[in-house]
């Protein structure tokens, strides 16, 4: 074990001297399926054909969903109903850009 001390010295923390897997251990097939998931993440947002703009709902999330320290739980609840609100509304969002020149491969 090795001993890693922070700068500031306020704790100390032990690293292993190797690990018990390395990559060569896993299985290609767990990195393919990530890669494939992905790829078919972006083609269901390019597919997205709704309502809603992204561009704009970020705003509206950005100006009622952030969550600040307040000694009452009441401005807490409203927001977190806000979020489900705008969570429900991006099922209804327009994908804007479709191209793929944005989307880069994914370095598996």
């Amino acid at each position: 074990m090795h001993l890693y001390r922070l700068d500031d010295g306020a704790r100390n923390h032990e690293l292993p001297d190797s690990l018990e897997k390395s990559v060569d251990d896993i299985p290609s097939t767990i990195f393919d399926d990530a890669r494939n998931h992905w790829k078919n993440r972006f083609k269901e947002i390019k597919k997205m054909n709704g309502r809603e703009n992204p561009y704009q709902l970020h705003q509206i999330w950005e100006k009622s969903c952030w969550l600040t320290y307040s000694s009452s739980r009441q401005p807490i609840t409203r927001k977190a109903f806000r979020i489900e609100d705008i969570e429900g509304r991006f099922q209804d969002v327009k994908c804007i850009d479709t191209t793929d020149w944005l989307i880069l491969p994914l370095a598996l």
